[in-house]
């Protein structure tokens, strides 16, 4: 029975601590090596993994970036350019803060693109990651000691990087990253992009009647939020122009569809008027000064039910019909 005690108490005062000693050293010591490693959560993590490489070797490309109505359409459709298109559009979730440090990593590792092309919504020019955002989609994925000075001289300080490293379900994708790598997700095969669609598309009423409340709703809260590009975003802007301007890089913008009562929201309270104006200002000053730049095509406005939700088109013939005057634009001015 002694001996039994004995044993126990070996094991609890022994044994049992230098276990989780050897765990936690363990944990340490993975989270110091594998540091460095991205994980495969988001597109923009795979995008960060691939543009960290070798991706392209003709400086004629056009590098594509924007957001998720454009992401989602570029997933399903190929664009037919004489000039290859690199496609590095992500959701909304990083900005124009994702654009930046997505670039510059592809600059290190390819000739300068001949283009850089923004398709995107107008909301994409002002959003800002905060908190969470700016964890999942900045702070995690962007993790060179450099480009943590950067962020944070950028968005300001935070302390939630030291608490992430030590995650566990991030450094288990970190581990299984570093022994087999990343590579973009394979999806469906894409369609080539349709013609230009001159007419207006007619839809059925019970198209038309789709339209849930609660997607209402979401245009109606979407149609009341600013679109002004202020000093905090100004912030990213002039950065990615002077690396625009030094590498003698083309700045082409393309303004993704907006859902109509969405764009007649912004147009009567002359958001949109502002929009259009703050932008070029902010495109012909500061760093931008000097940056060659141009507006592809005009406003692309669809009717509501061509919507999904807030934010994405109904796939198939909306998809196609934004891919088709993506790919017009580009033909006819790049």
């Amino acid at each position: 029975m002694k001996d039994r005690e004995e044993a126990v108490k070996f094991w609890f005062l022994v044994k049992f601590p230098l276990s989780v000693g050897a765990v936690a050293l363990t944990v340490f010591s993975l989270s110091l090596v594998l540091q460095h490693v991205p994980q495969s959560r988001h597109k923009i993590d795979q995008l960060a993994s691939k543009f960290s490489r070798a991706v392209h070797s003709d400086g004629r490309a056009i590098l594509v970036f924007g957001d998720s109505v454009t992401e989602d359409m570029l997933d399903r459709f190929s664009i037919a350019s004489d000039k290859p298109l690199i496609d590095g559009t992500t959701n909304k979730a990083s900005g124009l803060y994702g654009v930046y440090f997505l670039l510059k990593r592809y600059l290190k590792r390819n000739p300068a693109p001949e283009v850089v092309l923004i398709a995107s919504t107008p909301e994409f020019y002002s959003y800002i990651p905060k908190n969470g955002a700016r964890k999942t989609y900045i702070d995690s994925v962007f993790i060179t000691n450099s480009e943590k000075v950067e962020i944070d001289e950028l968005l300001g300080p935070t302390e939630e990087r030291w608490h992430h490293r030590f995650d566990l379900s991030v450094l288990g994708d970190r581990l299984v990253g570093s022994v087999f790598g990343r590579s973009l997700k394979g999806g469906l095969v894409k369609e080539s992009a349709p013609d230009r669609i001159e007419k207006e598309y007619t839809s059925t009423k019970s198209e038309k009647g789709v339209l849930s409340q609660s997607v209402q709703m979401d245009l109606d809260s979407r149609g009341r939020k600013s679109l002004e590009i202020d000093k905090k975003a100004q912030g990213v802007i002039f950065p990615l122009c002077k690396i625009l301007k030094d590498h003698g890089i083309l700045l082409a913008v393309f303004d993704a569809p907006v859902p109509f009562s969405v764009y007649q929201a912004w147009k009567h309270s002359g958001m949109f008027a502002r929009f259009l104006h703050d932008r070029a200002q902010v495109l012909s000053n500061g760093q931008c000064e000097g940056l060659p730049w141009l507006v592809l095509g005009t406003k692309k406005i669809y009717p509501d039910y061509a919507f999904r939700d807030a934010d994405h088109l109904r796939r198939h013939i909306w998809l196609g019909r934004y891919a088709s005057e993506l790919q017009y634009a580009i033909r006819s001015n790049l």
